[in-house]
This record gives C-alpha cells, sequence and structure tokens, in this order.
C-alpha cells in the first residue's frame, strides 16, 4: 500500500497543482469576506487625520493628496524615521473613507500572496530548476500555511497601518530577491534597466519601513554580494543597491532626528543583549510553533522536495553552516525591537517572524535532504522514485482537518473569520462601528462617550479606546473627528 505513493503520472501532478489552488482559494475567500466588516482602529485616526480633514472638508483632490504629504511631513519629523511606513499611513484613504477601508486589506493580501508565491516560484524552478507543477505546489501550499496558521490575524491583514507597514516591508523584500535574480540571468539591456529600476526603488521604500525587515534585508544582501564574490561572479549592481541601502537606511531612516525623542524614552538591552535576546526567543519560538500542523506540512515539503534537490547539479555543502548562518537571519528579526525596547516586538513583527520560519525549516529540511542523499546509498532509492503527489497532497489536507478538530476553529485565520461571519459576530461589529462613527461625526457633540464593542470578532479586533480620555488613542480618535474628548462608557 505504501508503494502507491510513489506512482505518478504528469496528469495527476497537474490535477493537484490545481488542487493547491483551489485550497488557497477557500483560505482566502472567508478573509476577503470578512473585511468588508472592519472599521478603522487605534493609530489609523492618528496617521490620517490631515487626510481626513481635507476630506470632510469637501476639497479638491491636490488638496486633499497636500493634505495627506502635510500629515507625512508632520510624523516624518516630529514622530519616526520610517518615511516609506509613514507615507503608507498617511495616505490611507480608507481611513478616511471607512466604506472602502476593505480595499487595505485586499491590497496587503494579495501582494503577499504574490509577493510569495513570485519568491518560491523563482527558488525553486528558476533557480533550482525543480519540475514546475512540484514548483507551484510547494509554492502555494506555503504561502496558504503562512496565511492560514499567521499567530495575529488581525494585525497581518486588518488593522491597516500596522498591518500594512509590516506586510507590504516584508513583500517588497521577496519582490526585491526576485528582481535581484532576474537582473543576473537577463542579457538584454533594456531588460536590464527595467529590473535596475525596480531594485533600486524597491530598496527605497524598504529602506524606509521597519528595523526588523529592514536589518533583514541588509543581512541577506551582503550575503548575496559576499556570496557573488565567493563564487567569482559579477557583483556591481548588487553592491549598488546595498550601498543604496544602506545610506537610505541609516541617514534618512534609522538616524533621523525624529527618532531620538522615542529612543529616549525606551529601555534598551544593548547590542549584545538584543543579539543574545534574539537567539533565546528564536528558540523558543522553533519549539512554541512547531505543532502537529506544521508538522505534516514538513512531511509533505520532504517528499514533494527530497526527488527534485536530488537531481540538482549543486553538492549541498556545509549544512551544518547554512543552519547557523539561517537561525541567525531568523532570530535577527526580533534583534531590532529588542535594541528599542526591550521586547520581541509587537504582533505585526512577530507575524513576519512566524513567515519566516517557514522559510527557515523549509530551507534546512530540503538542504540536509539535498547533502544526505548525496552521502548515504540508502536513501538515495527514496529520490529515484516516483510520487503520487495527488495522494499525499489529498492526505495532507485529511490531517489538516483533523488538526482543524484538535486545536479548535480558532486555531486558524479562515476557519475564525468563518465562524464570526457565520454566527452573524462580523455583521453586529460592524454595525457597532456604523453606530459609533455617527456618533464621532456629530458636530453638536463636543465630548462623547461611546459604549464598548459587545464582540470582537479575532481576526478584525486589534484595539480600542478606553475609559481614560487622556489616553493616547483616545487622543487620537478625539483630534481626528474635532472632539474635545473621547472615552468608554464606565
Amino acid at each position: 500500500m505504501f508503494s502507491e505513493f510513489f506512482v505518478t503520472s504528469s496528469k495527476q501532478t497537474k490535477i493537484a497543482a490545481g488542487i493547491a489552488f483551489v485550497f488557497l482559494c477557500l483560505i482566502l475567500l472567508p478573509l476577503f469576506i470578512i473585511a468588508h466588516f472592519n472599521y478603522p482602529c487605534t493609530d489609523d485616526f492618528a496617521f490620517a487625520r490631515m487626510l481626513y480633514r481635507e476630506i470632510n472638508n469637501g476639497s479638491s483632490f491636490k488638496e486633499v493628496i497636500l493634505g495627506a504629504w502635510e500629515g507625512f511631513i508632520q510624523f516624518y519629523t516630529g514622530w519616526q524615521g520610517r518615511y516609506f511606513d509613514d507615507i503608507v499611513g498617511c495616505f490611507g484613504f480608507g481611513i478616511a473613507l471607512p466604506e472602502y477601508y476593505f480595499l487595505g486589506t485586499y491590497l496587503i493580501i494579495v501582494l503577499f500572496v504574490v509577493a510569495d508565491i513570485r519568491f518560491l516560484r523563482t527558488a525553486t524552478h528558476q533557480l533550482c530548476r525543480w519540475d514546475s507543477d512540484i514548483s507551484w505546489i510547494f509554492s502555494v501550499v506555503i504561502t496558504a500555511m503562512q496565511i492560514l496558521y499567521v499567530p495575529y490575524a488581525s494585525e497581518a491583514f486588518y488593522w491597516y497601518v500596522g498591518a500594512a507597514m509590516y506586510m507590504i516591508a516584508y513583500a517588497l523584500l521577496l519582490l526585491l530577491g526576485v528582481a535581484l535574480f532576474y537582473y543576473y540571468k537577463q542579457d538584454g539591456i533594456c531588460g536590464r534597466i527595467l529590473l535596475g529600476a525596480a531594485s533600486a526603488i524597491i530598496t527605497f521604500m524598504i529602506a524606509g519601513s521597519n528595523y526588523a525587515t529592514g536589518l533583514l534585508a541588509a543581512e541577506i544582501l551582503a550575503l548575496v554580494v559576499l556570496g557573488r564574490i565567493c563564487q567569482k561572479k559579477k557583483w556591481g549592481f548588487a553592491g549598488i543597491i546595498l550601498l543604496e541601502y544602506l545610506i537610505c537606511f541609516l541617514f534618512f531612516n534609522a538616524l533621523a532626528p525624529s527618532n531620538a525623542g522615542r529612543m529616549g524614552a525606551v529601555e534598551s538591552l544593548g547590542v549584545w543583549g538584543s543579539i543574545s535576546a534574539s537567539l533565546k526567543q528564536g528558540s523558543v519560538f522553533l519549539k512554541e510553533w512547531f505543532r502537529l500542523p506544521v508538522f505534516f506540512w514538513l512531511v509533505l515539503v520532504f517528499l514533494l522536495g527530497v526527488r527534485q534537490v536530488a537531481e540538482m547539479k549543486f553538492s549541498f555543502p556545509l549544512p551544518g553552516v547554512v543552519t547557523i548562518i539561517s537561525f541567525g537571519l531568523f532570530c535577527s528579526m526580533m534583534t531590532p525591537p529588542f535594541f528599542a525596547g526591550a521586547t520581541w516586538g509587537p504582533g505585526r513583527l512577530i507575524n513576519l517572524v512566524y513567515f519566516s520560519y517557514y522559510f527557515l525549516l523549509a530551507g534546512n529540511l530540503l538542504y540536509w535532504a539535498g547533502w544526505a542523499v548525496r552521502r548515504y546509498k540508502k536513501l538515495k532509492w527514496i529520490a529515484q522514485k516516483e510520487l503520487n503527489v495527488l495522494s499525499v497532497l489529498i492526505c495532507f489536507f485529511i490531517f489538516l482537518l483533523a488538526c482543524l478538530k484538535i486545536y479548535g476553529l480558532q486555531s486558524t485565520s479562515s476557519s475564525s473569520a468563518l465562524l464570526s461571519l457565520v454566527k452573524g459576530e462580523a455583521l453586529e461589529y460592524l454595525e457597532e462601528n456604523e453606530a459609533r462613527w455617527e456618533i464621532y461625526e456629530d458636530d453638536a457633540v463636543k465630548n462623547v462617550e461611546v459604549d464598548d464593542f459587545s464582540i470582537k470578532p479575532y481576526v478584525l479586533y486589534h484595539d480600542d479606546i478606553v475609559e481614560d480620555e487622556s489616553d493616547w488613542r483616545n487622543n487620537a480618535v478625539a483630534v481626528f473627528f474635532g472632539k474635545d474628548s473621547v472615552k468608554l462608557k464606565k
């Protein structure tokens, strides 16, 4: 019976690839639908206040854009040097027009899915020369798993300011890897110019984003340059991109005068303390996130990939060194928050660490598999067998359903969203937000008191105002709507 898993055809593999896409679409569908029941919260109001002011005053499109730009200048000079993040927040039109707030979620999810699959496809099919259908299945399933089990769904897709600032930067980093790969594969001058310009623009945007993605980008670019030098390949353009990144990141972002006030008010572990804490926390997450769904996914990754890596013309040297370096990269994403605030970071940052967790596990598993099949003859029989991909994939989905039974419907973002839709929680949350918005926009009321939400859907709810009207969240809402005070009723 076990041998049935090693009988395949190209037709079955194509069917399996189609099923993988259907699986991804089924995961995304409730996430897109529930986005229409969402409303702005917390930092959204702080960033988009100038935009809302101009739109509410009936200003022209040009004046609206200038108002948003004015908000960006205020944040960049008075709050943080993350210039790209400031622009993303201050130009959040869906915050000022809440009926279009769902578009932010659409943008984030679509960009992440496209970037993630494109990056994985480039790495497996273009770089490693995997079978195209196997590459599609591998790429789509990893992306689906990352979305399905993301630790903080609201901060990944639904809270616009927090989600966009982190998710967009991470997606751009993946696209930068794709652009650099094709730049060096491109022979035509026009193609190189376009890819070079795209790489430079993406680099500029990443350099103005969050520091977790920023540090990871610097490390990866440095490794790319070093790797090409060691292989005696052309590295000039990659070196230029690295230099551009360091200049933009250091001088326009990290060393911006507006960061001084924030850094002066936080506790720091110092450089070495932050590195040590990052490594420890990375080890904790490595164990904490390794549950049955991840185990079954790794089995699938091994079965899909072992034959592919066995056929590669690569010796897979020094697997232990590769593991150490990759684990260091994984942990380094938490070094900036440990340095700036003595903590591993907010949920929106941990989401990015979680996405990287899948790259860490899959990459190391397949690298060690490639190394092993070249050194141990007893393992070669696995790599030489044809795999019944369709049967293996169906078994994987059955195991995932079993995990849903074990861990509950709230254990995945999609099932939780579907549950909130079916039970009417999303609709109730929307109606209560709409009622609040009407009160906020009532010019006759200057000191606003609103009821707490009776329901807080897991994937939608992030944060809210409190009973203390002096709290920064309350102040942000009050300034946004031109109120004297805003608070929750006791």
